[in-house]
């Protein structure tokens, strides 16, 4: 067994399963706690060097099973993430978000741990809508005014990272990744994201139902690319405090809907929450190519085949 271990929070969710492939396959060993509230444990049948944890961000007895001595490095992503969920219950994004990351910053300061943490594009909000952010992108430099209490339970969470590495010299990088989808990636209404929705009704036959009128622009970044930014932004010395994540392209929700469909109907609905829509989202990852000479391997046509040919292959199981 490898030497170096790293703890992920949230390990087998989405994110994090995939994260923990990307740092096996760089001869790392990792602890993953999760509480499986929406992290599955057949998440990580796809890894082979790890160790599991079932506990909470927010329980201090959870925390001290980790071994915190021996880690050399804390990828955090245990997070609540859905803004609609986020609008109807607020205190509990901020429990887990603001409060949980907190418990585990203050495990990093004191075990002097190189602390990464999962933020969102979602803190942009209203700013992500101005024109030169729809036409070059949003950068690192916008300003942020998140419109859902997820994304400023998200900001909370920044803000106090931020906090420590000014006030304790804690080793803080900030990754904000845009729209994420990929295998592992809930496809039910209520926790999953609008690709595998999109695509699971496809192969049932069922109708695609879009919130609004579709003309929302989104940047998607596929799930393995989101990994190996991760890893790259967390293993590579002197970057900015805060790095974006994306592909640069945008396409709206209707013509996403079209360019997956086969012979679907398309279905306009209204929005639950219009409050917390954001029309366009579209990254400037300019920063992560200058500094990480990353950018993203996956187009969206290949991330879309790979991301059908798994969801089939669960169907069949």
């Amino acid at each position: 067994m490898t030497n170096k271990k790293v703890l992920v929070t949230g390990g087998a969710g989405f994110i994090g399963s995939w994260l923990c492939k990307h740092l096996n396959d760089n001869d790392y060993h990792t602890i993953i706690l999760d509480d499986l509230s929406f992290g599955k444990k057949n998440n990580l049948n796809i890894l082979d060097d790890y160790t599991f944890i079932k506990g909470s961000i927010l329980n201090d007895n959870d925390l001290d099973k980790i071994p915190w001595n021996n880690i050399t490095q804390v990828y955090h992503l245990a997070a609540l993430g859905d803004v609609h969920d986020s609008l109807d219950n607020p205190k509990k994004y901020m429990a887990v978000n603001a409060n949980g990351t907190h418990n585990i910053l203050e495990k990093c300061r004191e075990f002097k741990i190189p602390f990464l943490m999962t933020s969102t594009c979602m803190v942009y909000g209203l700013h992500a809508q101005y024109e030169d952010a729809t036409t070059n992108g949003i950068s690192e430099a916008h300003n942020t005014l998140p419109v859902s209490p997820y994304g400023a339970s998200k900001l909370a969470a920044e803000q106090i990272a931020i906090s420590y590495h000014y006030s304790y010299q804690s080793t803080i990088k900030i990754a904000r990744p845009f729209n994420t989808y990929g295998p592992h990636q809930a496809s039910n209404n209520k926790e999953g994201g609008v690709i595998p929705i999109f695509l699971e009704k496809s192969i049932n036959g069922e109708d695609l139902k879009i919130f609004g009128d579709g003309t929302q622009n989104r940047d998607f970044l596929y799930v393995k690319d989101c990994a190996n930014f991760l890893y790259q932004y967390m293993n590579t010395k002197d970057t900015p405090l805060i790095l974006n994540a994306g592909s640069g392209k945008t396409i709206s929700i209707i013509n996403l809907a079209h360019k997956i469909k086969s012979n679907n109907q398309i279905i306009l609905q209204e929005h639950p929450h219009p409050q917390s829509e954001i029309m366009v989202l579209k990254c400037n990852s300019d920063l992560a190519k200058s500094n990480l000479n990353w950018s993203p391997q996956y187009t969206l046509d290949q991330g879309l085949l790979e991301n059908k040919q798994w969801i089939k292959e669960q169907q069949n199981d």
